[in-house]
């Protein structure tokens, strides 16, 4: 009966102090807010189609080298794409941005989707001062493609029909 008393005692005593019953700090959930100021899920709407993300790392498919098409169709690579979005939502204050479909040029072949859409886009530059404004209005065709293993599309195909270089034109710059 000793015996069991001095194992119990030991046992307890261990539990105690091995620091299990120690309080710890609270960890919270680690979050990554991401945004897509330029709206691109929103060139779905009213399709029954949708993009479900906004980090332009998942919007834009990552199967195609070349994304982007100016209006002189240069094409230009998908990092370099993506990287002057990132550059422009650092630099600009994104004011507004719409994208008006024409839903007559809407069509799906297969796992394709071609939509036509004008956009309409206003940004302050805060590099400047005094601030400047821009505003880019036109029209853009895309194609995006469904990937099943994330059920939603994504954009493989941005043509540009904006006379010179818009904001998204990854050789952009500003002309104050």
């Amino acid at each position: 009966m000793r015996r069991s008393v001095c194992c119990s005692a030991l046992a307890a005593l261990l539990i105690t102090t091995c620091g299990i019953f120690d309080p710890r700090p609270a960890e919270y959930p680690s979050t990554t807010v991401q945004v897509d100021p330029f709206n691109f899920a929103s060139i779905l709407w009213n399709t029954g189609k949708q993009i479900t993300t906004v980090a332009y790392s998942d919007i834009f498919y990552d199967g195609m080298d070349t994304i982007y098409y100016d209006i002189n169709d240069k094409g230009y690579s998908r990092t370099m794409f993506i990287a002057n979005l990132q550059d422009a939502i650092t630099r600009y204050v994104i004011g507004q941005v719409s994208w008006n479909p024409d839903s007559l040029s809407d069509f799906t072949i297969g796992d394709t989707f071609f939509v036509d859409r004008a956009y309409h886009i206003v940004l302050q530059d805060t590099m400047m001062i005094p601030t400047r404004s821009d505003t880019f209005n036109n029209n853009a065709s895309f194609k995006l493609i469904f990937n099943a293993n994330k059920n939603t599309w994504n954009i493989f195909y941005f043509k540009d029909k904006y006379p010179g270089m818009s904001i998204f034109n990854p050789l952009f710059q500003p002309t104050y």
